[in-house]
């Protein structure tokens, strides 16, 4: 294969990823909300599975979402019973996100309809292509996984540098936070 043949499949391919990445192929929503209202919805189960409370600003960070907006979603959604709000019990300051019977009914209805579309693409691509389609698809996602988790800074190195450099910036912002807790502490001691 020549140089021009493979920057031609090079370029179909990227050409056939971005294009598949614009598809809303993974993105159903829950009866009656918005994407992003399902996303929280999501977002506070996943933590639930985990065995984690979320709390706002948790919420907000994970969802790369200010909390203002957030906020506002959460009332929405709380305002119709998808979620429930409660204060922590060892920090009356801290409010803690579940879902309500209706939010977690509104998930298992998500799934069942996004089963179901994957469901159809396996029917409409046929047996023998959706075979093919998972073994590309976990082969690509084993090249990656392996990409990034090499230190192959000619095959990655700009994954590799974002990866350290957002590393670098929560270890940075954990020790502003760290510190701006003490001074506080600090504060309320001296009151």
């Amino acid at each position: 294969m020549n140089s021009n043949q493979q920057d031609s499949l090079s370029f179909r391919l990227l050409t056939a990823l971005f294009r598949f990445l614009k598809t809303p192929w993974h993105v159903v929503s829950a009866p009656g909300l918005s994407r992003a209202e399902t996303g929280i919805l999501i977002t506070i189960d996943r933590a639930a599975h985990h065995g984690r409370s979320l709390r706002v600003s948790d919420l907000s960070r994970m969802m790369r979402v200010s909390t203002p907006t957030i906020s506002q979603q959460l009332n929405n959604l709380e305002s119709q019973g998808f979620v429930i709000r409660s204060q922590a019990k060892d920090d009356k300051r801290v409010v803690n996100l579940t879902l309500s019977d209706k939010g977690r009914e509104a998930l298992r209805q998500q799934r069942s309809d996004m089963e179901l579309n994957i469901s159809r693409l396996a029917e409409h691509l046929g047996e023998e292509n959706t075979e093919i389609f998972i073994n590309l698809l976990t082969k690509t996602s084993d090249f990656y996984q392996n990409s990034e988790n090499s230190d192959d800074e000619s095959m990655m190195g700009f994954s590799n540098r974002r990866k350290r450099h957002h590393e670098k910036y929560h270890r940075e912002n954990e020790e502003k936070n760290s510190m701006k807790e003490s001074r506080q502490r600090a504060d309320e001691d001296g009151s």
